[in-house]
This record gives C-alpha cells, sequence and structure tokens, in this order.
C-alpha cells in the first residue's frame, strides 16, 4: 500500500471506498440501524484506510509541487548562468578588438618624456648602512 503513485492510490481510495458502501448496504439488508453500522469494525477499517489514503495523496501532490517548483528554479538558472557565460564570450571579443586597436603602433612623431618609466623611479640612491 506505500505506492507513491497518485493514479495508483486514487485507484485504492476508490476501491475502500466502494467496499465501503458495500458494507453498510449489506447490514443495512440485515436491518442494522445507523449508529450500528458505524460502529462495524470493517467499515472503520475501511474508513481509516480512505484517511490514510487521503494523506497520502495530499503528501504527493504537495511533493509534485516542490519538484516542479526546483525543476523551474534549475531551469531559470541555467538560463541565467547561459545568459553570463553568452555576455562574457561577447565581451572577450570586444575586449580582444580594443586590444588589437591599442596594439596598434603609434603615430610618429610622439617620443616619451626623459623622467618617466621603470628606469627613472627606480635609480633612488639608498643610504649605505654602517
Amino acid at each position: 500500500m506505500s505506492s507513491k503513485d497518485k493514479d495508483v492510490r486514487e485507484a485504492q481510495k476508490q476501491y475502500f471506498l466502494t467496499k465501503t458502501e458495500e458494507r453498510i448496504l449489506a447490514l443495512k439488508d440485515k436491518g442494522l440501524g445507523d449508529s450500528e453500522t458505524a460502529k462495524d469494525s470493517l467499515i472503520k477499517q475501511y474508513r481509516a484506510k480512505v484517511k490514510q489514503i487521503d494523506r497520502a495523496l495530499k503528501r504527493i501532490s504537495f511533493l509534485q509541487d516542490q519538484n516542479e517548483k526546483l525543476r523551474e528554479r534549475k531551469e531559470q538558472q541555467k538560463a541565467d548562468r547561459e545568459a553570463a557565460r553568452a555576455a562574457e564570450i561577447s565581451g572577450e571579443l570586444k575586449k580582444k578588438e580594443k586590444k588589437k586597436v591599442e596594439d596598434a603602433p603609434a603615430p610618429k612623431g610622439k617620443k616619451k618624456a626623459a623622467g618617466s618609466g621603470k628606469a627613472a623611479t627606480q635609480a633612488k640612491p639608498q643610504a649605505k648602512k654602517k
């Protein structure tokens, strides 16, 4: 009875409902009243099974909803990653184009200033220790 399939559980519920109705009709044919049929142990068992199956159906539908939400969230995250990757790739293409423009030779009329560069900043004398 521990099936996790919704269709199977609904079939089981229908089975126990029909069994309950059959038992009630059989007891009424014998001449028992409503209060006595409610006390019948088989009817109690059938109704308990129906309640149990109802709880299982609620749980199954809850889990299906959760799985659907999770699936949608994962699809959204995948789409976001793909979009970010596509943007990154297109950004790299733009950077490469910019590098090509920057790597182009500078015009010949300009010279660097005499005091600029690494050599000028590293040429500071350091004090000797005694």
